[in-house]
C-alpha cells in the first residue's frame, strides 16, 4: 500500500492573506503534515514562514502589519505585463481597457524593500528549512508570459535567494518593481506569480500526492464584487483584482484535478466574502482576519 502525501497550495489575495494563515496555522494544529507546499503572491509569503515551522509566529507577524511601513512611494516603469484573462478577449470593450492596463502594468508606484525587510527579520540567518518538505515558489515570468516555479528544500536552500523569490512571487505589477533574474533563458524579468490569467502553472510536482489542500482567500461570489463607491480608483482595482482571483483558483483547481494520480482536493474558502481590503494591511484588521481564517478551517474540517 502505497504511502499516503500531504501538499498544500496558498492562493494569492494581498492582505486577504491573513485570513488564509489563520487557516493555515489551523491545519498546522491539526498535526497535519505536509511533504509540499507551493504558493503565489501572500501565498508564497505565507507558505516561507510554514517552511521554517514559524506558522507559531504568523498571527504575531500579520499584527504587525501598516500600509505606512509597506508602501514606500517609489515611481518605475520596466516591462508591460499581459494581466489580461482569456475572457476578456472576447468582449471588444474589455479588450481595449486589458490593453490600456496591460500597457500602464509595467508601472510601479512603490519600493519592494520593505518586503524584503519583513522577510528577512522573520527569516533569520539561522532559521533551519524544514527537513522533508519541498517548497514550489511560483512567480510570473514576464518575457515568456508563463509561470517561473522555483523549487526549495533543507539540501538547496541557500537564504538570499530564498527571499529574493518569495518576493518576486508577490510582487504585483502597478505596485512594486520587478525582479530580475539570471536564468537558462537569459535575464528575465519576473513579477507576481498570481500574473496566470490566461496561461496554466504545471503542477507536476504535486504528481503522486494522495490529498491537496488549496487555501483560497476568495469566493466565486467575489467576481461580482459590487465597488463601495463606483468613482473610487481604489474600490475599482479591488474589484479587478477580486476577479483575477476567482479566475484563477478555478484555473489551479481544474489543473491539479488532471494530475495522473487523482489526489483529494479540498478546497478552504472563507465562510462568507472577507469585508477587507485586497492593499490594505492593517495589524488590528489581519487579526481579526486570523481568527475568521480559523473559524473557516473548523467548519471546513467538521464537514471532511
Amino acid at each position: 500500500m502505497n504511502e499516503k502525501k500531504t501538499a498544500i497550495f496558498l492562493c494569492g489575495g494581498g492582505a486577504l492573506g491573513a485570513w488564509q494563515s489563520g487557516a493555515l496555522s489551523f491545519i498546522n494544529e491539526k498535526k497535519i503534515d505536509a511533504q509540499a507546499i507551493s504558493g503565489f503572491s501572500i501565498g508564497a509569503i505565507n507558505s516561507a514562514f510554514y517552511c521554517f515551522n514559524s506558522v507559531d509566529k504568523i498571527e504575531k507577524i500579520w499584527s504587525k502589519m501598516d500600509n505606512k511601513k509597506i508602501f514606500k512611494f517609489s515611481l518605475g516603469y520596466s516591462r508591460p505585463v499581459d494581466i489580461s484573462i482569456a475572457e476578456e478577449n472576447k468582449n471588444p470593450v474589455k479588450k481595449i481597457i486589458s490593453r490600456i492596463e496591460n500597457f500602464l502594468s509595467g508601472v510601479n508606484l512603490f519600493s519592494n524593500k520593505p518586503v524584503y525587510k519583513i522577510l528577512s527579520k522573520y527569516i533569520s540567518k539561522k532559521a533551519e528549512f524544514k527537513k522533508n518538505l519541498k517548497f514550489y515558489c511560483i512567480s510570473h515570468c514576464v518575457e515568456r508570459s508563463a509561470p517561473y516555479i522555483t523549487e526549495f528544500d533543507s539540501d538547496n536552500y541557500e537564504r538570499n535567494r530564498f527571499i529574493k523569490m518569495v518576493v518576486a512571487s508577490s510582487t504585483i505589477p502597478f505596485i512594486f518593481p520587478q525582479i530580475k533574474e539570471e536564468s537558462r533563458w537569459g535575464e528575465v524579468h519576473l513579477v507576481d506569480g498570481g500574473v496566470i490569467g490566461r496561461e496554466n502553472v504545471n503542477f507536476s510536482f504535486f504528481e503522486g500526492f494522495s490529498d491537496i489542500f488549496v487555501i483560497s482567500n476568495v469566493l466565486d461570489e467575489d467576481y461580482y464584487f459590487k465597488p463601495r463607491s463606483p468613482f473610487s480608483i481604489t474600490e475599482i482595482f479591488e474589484k479587478r483584482l477580486r476577479r483575477i482571483l476567482v479566475y484563477q483558483n478555478k484555473k489551479i483547481i481544474k489543473s491539479l484535478s488532471h494530475l495522473k494520480s487523482k489526489p483529494n482536493i479540498h478546497l478552504i474558502n472563507p465562510l462568507k466574502p472577507l469585508d477587507a481590503r485586497i492593499m490594505d494591511f492593517d495589524g488590528k484588521k489581519a487579526v481579526k482576519l486570523f481568527e475568521d481564517g480559523r473559524k473557516s478551517a473548523l467548519e471546513f474540517f467538521k464537514k471532511l
